[in-house]
């Protein structure tokens, strides 16, 4: 009886090292884990586009992942900027992000526009040098500005005027494995 139990904890050990080594029953071992807080741009691929933004994103093991987006955005008319919030979910076993992001127009022509948008992105391991290696995002987004112009003589609301789709390759890090801890700064007021 003895020999046989040992057998049996020999069996169960000699499990128990394989699951640490990939995984667990599931094999789940190439997944990275993508909690964290990344930063990183979003480029926009539109013929004839200019846009670039900036974003800072918090992704929770569980629940809702928030951070903040600024679309900087150039026509052959004026220069814009947008500034808001990003908020999504992620599945940090499979190292995925689905978001959303709203903007308001800071200044000048944009005071009446806002962006509205969305981003997929998936989290890689890439190899800086040697044993160095960092967690990246990647994806894509695209967005759309709204305009609501206000007749103010006699204080009509017309339809709002949708601008153009465009689109946005998107690429970040991870800057560290915790909560961002600022956003932007404001950039009307300088601080």
């Amino acid at each position: 009886m003895k020999r046989l139990l040992s057998l049996l904890m020999c069996y169960v050990f000699l499990q128990a090292e394989t699951f640490a080594m990939r995984g667990g029953p599931s094999g789940a071992s190439g997944v990275l884990q993508a909690t964290g807080a990344y930063s990183g741009v979003l480029i926009d691929i539109t013929p004839g586009g200019g846009d670039v933004g900036l974003f800072v994103l918090t992704i929770l093991s569980s629940g809702p992942s928030v951070g903040q987006v600024a679309v900087f955005s150039s026509s052959a008319t004026d220069v814009d900027y947008y500034t808001g919030v990003l908020t999504g979910l992620s599945d940090p076993t499979k190292g995925n992000f689905v978001g959303v992001f709203n903007g308001a127009g800071a200044t000048g022509a944009a005071a009446n526009r806002s962006i509205n948008g969305s981003m997929q992105l998936a989290v890689s391991k890439t190899s800086t040098s040697g044993s160095l290696s960092s967690l990246r995002l990647k994806g894509t987004a695209s967005s759309r500005t709204v305009t609501v112009p206000t007749n103010t003589l006699t204080f009509i609301n017309t339809a709002p005027i949708v601008g153009p789709l465009k689109s946005y390759t998107v690429d970040g890090w991870q800057s560290s494995g915790g909560a961002v801890s600022t956003g932007f700064p404001n950039f009307t007021t300088g601080g």
